[in-house]
């Protein structure tokens, strides 16, 4: 029995096209420090010094993957 609430594993590889298409739009922390090639605490930091726009819920972060996105392209949107 699978739990369907559990996220997606992140691959071991750097991310390609299909792997980011593939991701969901609101992407917990391990997906977008996999996506931006950070660790998570490097993420997580940078989300606290306002560096990376990220939403709380309850005690932790969730990321746009779209904004992320915004952020690497230099797009201000």
């Amino acid at each position: 029995m699978s739990d369907e609430s559990a996220p997606p594993e992140v691959p071991a590889h750097a991310p390609t096209a299909q792997d980011v298409a593939d991701l969901p739009e609101i992407l917990m922390a391990d997906q977008a420090a996999w996506l931006l090639r950070l660790t998570i605490g490097q993420l997580e930091a940078a989300a606290k010094r306002g560096e990376i726009p990220a939403g709380k819920v309850g005690r932790s972060r969730r990321y746009s993957k779209t904004a992320l996105i915004n952020l690497v392209r230099g797009d201000q949107g």
